[in-house]
């Protein structure tokens, strides 16, 4: 099952290993081109989805610090490995 264009995924308050796997799998559903918007509660988080995700080829479009959390913004691309340099939309 292939997910829409943009999809968005709060896991702030779910426990690492669970939030994780939340990420995988939704990233996985993503179509090429795609991006998963994720909030998260803390830095260390972002930090261990960007290794989760090494497997899968992606852009990072956005990490930002809002007040009480985290958001990241993945760009799926096509092929496999990860390109987590940050880029501007």
């Amino acid at each position: 099952m292939n997910v829409a264009k943009e999809q968005e995924l709060d896991i702030r308050g779910i426990m690492a290993p669970f939030g994780l796997l939340k990420v995988t799998l939704a990233f996985e559903d993503l179509d090429v081109g795609g991006i998963l918007k994720i909030k998260v509660g803390d830095r260390s988080t972002v930090d261990d989805i960007l290794k989760v995700l090494k497997r899968f080829a992606y852009l990072v479009l956005d990490i930002s610090s809002m007040e009480n959390y985290f958001t990241i913004s993945l760009r799926k691309k096509s092929g496999s490995g990860a390109n987590s340099k940050l880029t501007k939309a």
